[in-house]
């Protein structure tokens, strides 16, 4: 089997979607859990008002789970773009007249680079 151009980009892709949907699912246990052991205070909805759409209680237990899932989501989607922005620095060194070893990106982890 050949490696073709794109594959290490859809496989970051599909790690990054995979780990979108674990959040999710964890942000809607978090929810439930809250709603159902704190139920006197963080399950109640709001002024009795409901979100229309995905017929939720507006509640505490949903402001900090909705809180939670985009804290979470944009670590994940920052993450993913340093590791992107490090990986294009480094093609583009040769061009911008830098040594290849200079261009290497040293801690891929949160996209950091020399």
């Amino acid at each position: 089997m050949a490696y073709r151009k794109d594959q290490g980009r859809m496989a970051r892709m599909t790690a990054f979607w995979s780990l979108a949907i674990l959040i999710f699912y964890g942000c809607v246990s978090l929810r439930t859990e809250l709603a159902t052991t704190f139920a006197e205070s963080l399950g109640q909805p709001i002024n009795g008002m409901r979100v229309p759409v995905l017929g939720l209680d507006f509640s505490p237990a949903l402001l900090i789970t909705a809180g939670v899932l985009a804290f979470a989501l944009a670590l994940t989607a920052r993450a993913a773009a340093g590791r992107a922005l490090a990986l294009a620095l480094a093609a583009a060194a040769p061009a911008l007249g830098r040594s290849s070893a200079a261009a290497e990106p040293q801690n891929l982890g949160l996209g950091s680079c020399r």
